[in-house]
């Protein structure tokens, strides 16, 4: 029997505006029952997980071409005076409640790979949807006052993989950067401006 490290606390995610369609959600129950399926030898389950991750793979794809095919976004991220604010507002809790890896500023779209601290430098327990709620809050607030406009401008809910080993964390990271080169907005992912990994 194999057994697989999962690397705990690591996300890999999506977060789109509002106006982008938000379909077919992730069951959070997921993250607790594939595990623990994971552990066992049964055969059926195998075909399962092995059926599932074939399907989540597609509905992955879909999620992402959709994603691309919106050009003309309402709000446009990767203009440079929004590049800063959500540089500033990805960056802020790293070190603090988590640990950056990539990120991804698209025109309509956020790609982001971080590690969620257990607790912070308190000692306080560190909750991915306070993180989540404070990035898009601050980011919210201030990409509105800058379009002199009120209202949402996130989905209340993100799109998010829990990373699974270092295999996947690589990809994960890959993708993410070069998100901008598969949208065919640049020829190599260094020339995006809002792309951003650690060293």
């Amino acid at each position: 029997m194999q057994v697989r490290r999962i690397l705990l606390g690591y996300h890999f995610m999506a977060i789109p505006p509002s106006q982008i369609a938000d379909r077919n959600r992730r069951h959070p129950w997921n993250q607790r029952i594939l595990p623990k399926g994971s552990l066992c030898g049964d055969p059926l389950i195998r075909k399962l997980r092995k059926e599932y991750y074939a399907l989540r793979k597609r509905y992955i794809k879909a999620y992402d071409d959709l994603l691309d095919a919106e050009r003309n976004p309402k709000t446009d991220l990767s203009k440079p005076e929004k590049l800063e604010i959500l540089i500033d507002a990805l960056k802020f809790w790293n070190g603090k409640k988590l640990k950056n890896h990539a990120f991804c500023i698209m025109p309509n779209h956020i790609h982001w790979v971080f590690q969620v601290f257990e607790k912070d430098r308190n000692g306080e327990p560190v909750y991915l949807q306070d993180i989540l709620y404070s990035v898009k809050r601050f980011s919210a607030g201030q990409i509105n006052k800058l379009e002199n406009r009120e209202g949402r401008l996130w989905q209340k809910e993100s799109f998010d993989t829990t990373i699974r080993d270092e295999k996947h964390l690589y990809y994960a990271i890959e993708y993410t950067l070069n998100n901008p080169v598969n949208a065919g907005f640049v020829d190599d992912w260094r020339e995006w401006p809002g792309n951003w990994h650690e060293e």
